[in-house]
This record gives structure tokens, sequence and C-alpha cells, in this order.
């Protein structure tokens, strides 16, 4: 399910789908609009401030400032605010888009090693990786 909200870009030539997607989540506008759906690719969250939680078919994971959670194609779940004012980077990226990077395979094999109990990989950036 590709999220309606996200900004797009230029879909691969001769291609159906689109292959990357951006959004910047406002928390304060998620607390009026209510929990979104996302699902059926691989995305990438960025909690620049605040605190967001992302609940999967499994757990619950709350993110704060500089914690990044990356979802697969098998994850869907909801966004959700916690209440605290903030924003979170959202980015989409198509399995078929995914899949025909170079750097595809290794960086999925990378993020089940991350997954440890839970079924979502989750990083806390230090300050000048975020």
């Amino acid at each position: 399910m590709d999220h309606p909200r996200l900004a797009t870009t230029t879909p691969y030539p001769d291609e159906t789908y689109e292959r990357l997607k951006y959004r910047r989540i406002d928390h304060g506008i998620l607390a009026e609009t209510g929990p979104e759906r996302i699902g059926n690719g691989f995305y990438v969250l960025l909690c620049n401030g605040g605190t967001v939680r992302f609940t999967g078919p499994r757990n619950r994971t709350e993110l704060s400032e500089d914690d990044l959670l990356m979802l697969t194609p098998g994850v869907t779940g909801l966004i959700d605010t916690c209440g605290t004012a903030g924003d979170t980077d959202l980015l989409y990226i198509a399995p078929k888009f995914f899949d025909s990077l170079p750097d595809g395979q290794p960086l999925y094999q990378q993020l089940t090693w991350l997954r440890g109990d839970g079924d979502m990989p989750f990083l806390h950036l230090d300050a000048g990786q975020a």
C-alpha cells in the first residue's frame, strides 16, 4: 500500500510504479488527522524531534529525536504521534527499485541482522549521524 500523501519523484522510465517518495510528517498535523497506515515497501523513518510511535504486527516502537526505523515490505503498521511537538522524515522505496540497486541485497542483510528480538530494525543515531 503506497502512502497517498507522500511527495513523489519521476517514475522509472517505462515502469508503472514510482520508485521513491518522501514526506516530512508534522506531529501536530498527525495528531489532528489520526494514525497513518504504511506498508508494502521499504520505509525509513527518522524522528527529528518529539516522539512518534510505529505499531507493527507484533510490537510497538516509540521513536524520539535521532531515532531511525527501517521497515521491509513484509511489515505494515500505523504511524501515530505520542502527543509531543516535532516531525519525522518518511522515505518510501519501491521494492522493485530497491531490488535493482547494486547495494540492495547487502543492505537487506544488514537490516535482517539489526532486527534482533523484534521485527523492525531500529537505531539511535549520534548527533553527527542524524
